[in-house]
C-alpha cells in the first residue's frame, strides 16, 4: 500500500464517518433531550468547573452512542476488520462502551440515582485489558515488545505485555472519561490523538496498518461530534462514548 493510497483511504473513512455521525446526531440528540438523559453534575471538588457545569443543567449525555456507532460502521466498511487486530479494537470499544452505557443508564433511574462505582468500572476495564493482552500475546504474530521511537529500539516485555495492556486499556479509558463534561474537550483531544496515531500507523506492517481505518473513522466521528458538542454543547458523549473511545 503506497502512502498516497493509504492517505486517500483514510480520508474516505474520515469523511464517511463524519457524515454518518452528523446524520445520526440530528436524530439522536433530540431523542436524548426528550428522554431527559441529562448529564450529571461533576467536578464537585473544583468549584470553578462545577459552577460552569451548573449553568448547563439540561444538556443531555450518552451522545457516544451515535459517535461510536458511526465510527465502527465506517471503520468496518474501510477494512478495519480485515486483520485479527482490528477485531481486538472492536472488542475493546464494544466492551468498554457497554460498561459506560450501563453506568449512564443507571444514573437516569431517578433524580438521586448513581451509576456504577469507580472500583467495579476500573476492575472491568482491567479485565478487558487482560483479555486483550492474552489474545494479543497468543498466536504466531503475538505482541511481546513495545517500540520506543526516540530510542529507535524495541523493549521486550515477554509475558509482561499482559499487565502492560491492562494498564494502557484501563488508563486510556478513564483518562478520556475524565475529560468528558466540558464543551468540545474530550472529542477534540481524542480526534487529535487518533489522527496522530493514524499517521504513524501508515508506515507500519499489515497488523499496524489495520489501525489506520479505525483511527481515521473514529477521528472523523469525533470531529463531526464537535458540531453538537462545541460551545455551547447540545450533548455530551457520556461514559458510553468516553470509555468506548478510550478503549
Amino acid at each position: 500500500m503506497t502512502g498516497v493510497t493509504a492517505l486517500g483511504d483514510a480520508a474516505v473513512a474520515f469523511l464517511a464517518s463524519a457524515g454518518l455521525c452528523l446524520a445520526a446526531g440530528r436524530v439522536v440528540v433530540p431523542l436524548l433531550m426528550r428522554a431527559q438523559c441529562v448529564a450529571p453534575l461533576r467536578y464537585k471538588d473544583c468549584p470553578p468547573l462545577l459552577s460552569y457545569q451548573q449553568a448547563k443543567p439540561k444538556t443531555p449525555t450518552m451522545g457516544g452512542v451515535f459517535l461510536l456507532g458511526a465510527g465502527v460502521v465506517a471503520a468496518a466498511a474501510a477494512g478495519g476488520l480485515s486483520h485479527r487486530d482490528g477485531w481486538l479494537v472492536l472488542g475493546a470499544i464494544t466492551g468498554l462502551g457497554l460498561v459506560g452505557w450501563c453506568d449512564d443508564w443507571l444514573k437516569f433511574r431517578g433524580p438521586n440515582a448513581r451509576g456504577l462505582r469507580s472500583r467495579p468500572k476500573l476492575l472491568v476495564a482491567l479485565a478487558i485489558g487482560f483479555i486483550l493482552g492474552v489474545v494479543g500475546r497468543s498466536g504466531p504474530n503475538s505482541y511481546s515488545a513495545i517500540e520506543v521511537p526516540w530510542l529507535h529500539r524495541a523493549v521486550e516485555l515477554g509475558w509482561g505485555w499482559i499487565p502492560f495492556a491492562m494498564f494502557v486499556v484501563a488508563g486510556c479509558a478513564h483518562a478520556v472519561n475524565l475529560t468528558d463534561g466540558m464543551d468540545g474537550l474530550a472529542a477534540g483531544c481524542v480526534a487529535i490523538a487518533l489522527a496522530t496515531l493514524g499517521v504513524f500507523a501508515m508506515d507500519g506492517d499489515a497488523r499496524v496498518r489495520v489501525m489506520v481505518p479505525w483511527c481515521a473513522a473514529l477521528a472523523g466521528a469525533c470531529v463531526a461530534f464537535l458540531w453538537f458538542n462545541s460551545y455551547p454543547a447540545a450533548v455530551f458523549m457520556g461514559d458510553v462514548g468516553a470509555l468506548g473511545l478510550g478503549g
